[in-house]
């Protein structure tokens, strides 16, 4: 009796650590194919590496550079000949208004 109880301990024993092995086994392929499975580099998946939107969708100011080519030589501005030109105009419209007298510094 002894020795049917000691081999029956003994098959549990064995069949429990068949099934533990078993068991990590499986746990280990299943941790394998998630760590692959989150590396888009090893991906069997779909090979989908197309840009679905504008890098620059969100940008609030796009097309800044454009047009910077195609304009000439810049040419200088007479600060004085536009600042008599304003004060001209100014003069002329303050002598419209009713009640003002005209700036005529010049």
């Amino acid at each position: 009796m002894q020795r049917e109880l000691e081999k029956i301990k003994r098959e549990r024993a064995e069949k429990r650590q068949a099934a533990e092995r078993e068991e990590a086994a499986q746990e280990e392929t299943e941790r394998e194919r998630d760590v692959a499975g989150g590396n888009p580099l090893l991906n069997q998946g779909p090979k989908d590496f197309g840009v679905k939107r504008r890098w620059d969708d969100d940008v609030v100011f796009r097309n800044q550079a454009r047009g910077t080519d195609q304009k000439g030589k810049k040419e200088f501005v007479n600060v004085s000949l536009v600042e008599d030109v304003i004060w001209h105009l100014c003069d002329d419209l303050l002598t419209l208004l009713p009640g003002f007298a005209p700036l005529r510094l010049s």
